[in-house]
């Protein structure tokens, strides 16, 4: 019953709007806070310094980042960035489910991903890809550094505890995608960011 429910959830389209018409100079410059009334993805098209704020906890934002906000959330863009996003509502079915709600935010392999999704790994692995341009498993790192960078700003944590509580086991190779990923070293970024 379940699964016939979530098949039948649909999103209506609501509106779209591209952040390019306010032009920032200054990295805290705000777009100004608001309560999100919609479903939204927001697409993060460029940023230099910028960062969003989602229910009181800083997020930076980085070219490629695709963000999801719930109705309700409370939201203030800040910085320097351009980002497009489309809100959406969904039918009368998705208040029937509550499996939306239990989707994992982490997923830890691509056969996880493709038993959720109802495909084959290989058919699943093409789809994501030309949807996201990212394999699984890119994505999957691409999100875990997202919460590293998180928890560098919203903790003091050591940056080795950081690295192994969001999945990361190999200091080298942590070290090195942090550092290609935002040009800088976890500790650099860490000092960066915190500066006063």
């Amino acid at each position: 019953m379940k699964d016939l429910v979530l098949e039948r959830i649909c999103p209506v389209f609501v509106g779209y709007y591209d952040t390019s018409h306010v032009l920032h100079t200054h990295s805290r410059e705000t777009y100004g806070k608001r309560t999100v009334r919609h479903y939204e993805l927001e697409y993060i098209v460029s940023s230099q310094d910028g960062y969003i704020v989602t229910d009181s906890i800083p997020v930076p934002v980085s070219k490629g980042d695709l963000l999801f906000r719930y109705p309700g959330m409370e939201v203030e863009g800040i910085g320097i960035y351009h980002s497009c996003f489309i809100e959406f509502d969904l039918n009368e079915f998705a208040e029937e489910s509550d499996t939306l709600k239990r989707i994992p935010v982490i997923f830890h392999n691509r056969e996880e991903l493709a038993i959720l999704s109802g495909y084959s790994t290989f058919h699943f692995c093409r789809l994501f890809k030309s949807i996201t341009q990212l394999t699984p498993m890119q994505y999957i790192v691409r999100y875990r550094m997202q919460k590293v960078r998180e928890r560098l700003i919203l903790t003091e944590d050591k940056i080795e505890t950081i690295m192994t509580q969001v999945g990361f086991h190999n200091y080298g190779y942590f070290w090195r995608t942090f550092k290609k990923l935002y040009g800088f070293s976890p500790r650099e970024y860490r000092s960066w960011i915190l500066r006063p």
